[in-house]
C-alpha cells in the first residue's frame, strides 16, 4: 500500500496550520495576516479534492485553517488580557470567515479557482485567483465591520454610524488586502513545488 499520497493529504492541511498560527503570532502590520488568503486556498483544494476522490470525505482544509485562526485568537486573547478570554473576536469575526469559505467554493471550479461567468471568461487562471482573493478581503472587511457596528457601543446606531464605521476601518482593509494578496503568493510558492514533486492529484496551482 502507497501511504505517501495519504501522508501528503494530512500534511499539507496541518502545515497550513500551522502556517496560519505563526504569521498571527509573530509581529505584524494591524490585519496583515494569511487569515483569508488560507482560507480562500483551502475552499479551493476542498473543493479541488471533492472532485478528485469518489469518497467525497475530503473536505478537511478549511477546518484546520479555521482552527488555527481560533487557537491564534486564543493565544493572543490570553497573553493580552491576564490570561482572561475577554479579548476573542466577537462571533461576527467567524461568520465573516464562513462566508469568505463559502465565496471561494462557490467561484472556483476543477480548473483552479476560475470564475466562470461574465468578465471572469475574460480573465486568465492566476488574475482570477487574484480577484478571487480580493473580492474575499472586501467580504471580510464589509460583514466584519457590520458585525462591529452591530454588536458594539463604538458606533451610533444609525446610518451615519455604519458610514463611520466603515470610514474608520478603511486603513485596516488596505492592509488587510496586502496582505492577503502576498500570503496568497508565499502559499502557492509553498505548496507548488510539494504538489509537483510528489505527482499527488490536487489543485492546480498556476
Amino acid at each position: 500500500m502507497n501511504i505517501k499520497p495519504l501522508l501528503l493529504k494530512h500534511m499539507q492541511p496541518l502545515l497550513l496550520f500551522l502556517m496560519v498560527i505563526l504569521t498571527r503570532l509573530i509581529p505584524h502590520p494591524p490585519n496583515f495576516t494569511m487569515a483569508i488568503s488560507a482560507l480562500v486556498y483551502s475552499a479551493w483544494q476542498d473543493k479541488r479534492n471533492n472532485d478528485c476522490y469518489e469518497n467525497k470525505q475530503n473536505n478537511t482544509y478549511y477546518i484546520w485553517v479555521l482552527l488555527g485562526l481560533v487557537m491564534s485568537d486564543l493565544v493572543l486573547a490570553l497573553g493580552a488580557s491576564n490570561c482572561q478570554l475577554g479579548g476573542m473576536p466577537g462571533y461576527h469575526v467567524y461568520l465573516s470567515y464562513l462566508i469568505v469559505v463559502l465565496i471561494s467554493k462557490s467561484i472556483s471550479t476543477r480548473s483552479g479557482g476560475l470564475l466562470t461567468t461574465g468578465i471572469g471568461q475574460l480573465l486568465t487562471t492566476r488574475s482570477n485567483q487574484l480577484l478571487t482573493v480580493s473580492i474575499c478581503s472586501a467580504a471580510f472587511f464589509i460583514f466584519s465591520n457590520l458585525g462591529v457596528w452591530c454588536t458594539s457601543n463604538m458606533y451610533e446606531s444609525s446610518a451615519q454610524g455604519l458610514m463611520n464605521c466603515y470610514l474608520m476601518a478603511i486603513p485596516f482593509a488596505g492592509l488587510q488586502l496586502c496582505g492577503d494578496l502576498f500570503y496568497f503568493q508565499i502559499i502557492k510558492s509553498i505548496f507548488k513545488p510539494i504538489m509537483t514533486k510528489h505527482a499527488f492529484k490536487v489543485w492546480e496551482i498556476s
